[in-house]
């Protein structure tokens, strides 16, 4: 038997789950509070279990908006098998539908490389033009 393997938007009765996936990583509690203008959250689920999600906000601050990821998160019984790849290319494809730019991520220094493997490019280095951590830019290819 094959496992079952599917994305999709969030559901009310997800947020425990996700709560537990980005509490080692990420503020949730402080993310919950805010009021976070037209965002998303995508879950991951394998044989109906989620094991990963990421958040993903439009911005529309440029002349060509685009997606803000703000956290890309999977269970560490899952990582490194190809999950969040799985996960980002979904977010690139909802890019892609949207006709928007491409996708912006603010991560930490040892998360580059795994951005850069997926296609993001380096923006601004830390503590460049007063950010704390990198930002990195996918741009969807026509």
């Amino acid at each position: 038997m094959q496992p079952n393997l599917r994305i999709r938007f969030a559901k009310e009765n997800d947020w425990d789950e996700i709560e537990q996936i980005t509490s080692q990583n990420f503020s949730f509690q402080r993310a919950k509070q805010q009021k976070l203008k037209e965002f998303r959250t995508l879950v991951l689920e394998f044989d109906e279990q989620v094991i990963g999600s990421c958040l993903i906000q439009m911005e529309d601050q440029f002349e060509n908006p685009s997606l803000k990821l703000l956290w890309l998160e999977i269970l560490p019984d899952f990582r490194k098998q190809g999950f969040g790849t799985l996960l980002l290319a979904t977010v690139k494809s909802f890019v892609a539908q949207e006709s928007l730019l491409g996708i912006h991520v603010t991560c930490q220094e040892e998360l580059i490389p795994y951005f850069e493997m997926n296609d993001f490019q380096l923006e601004i280095g830390d503590n460049e033009a007063g950010v704390e951590g990198y930002q990195l830019i996918w741009y969807l290819s026509l």
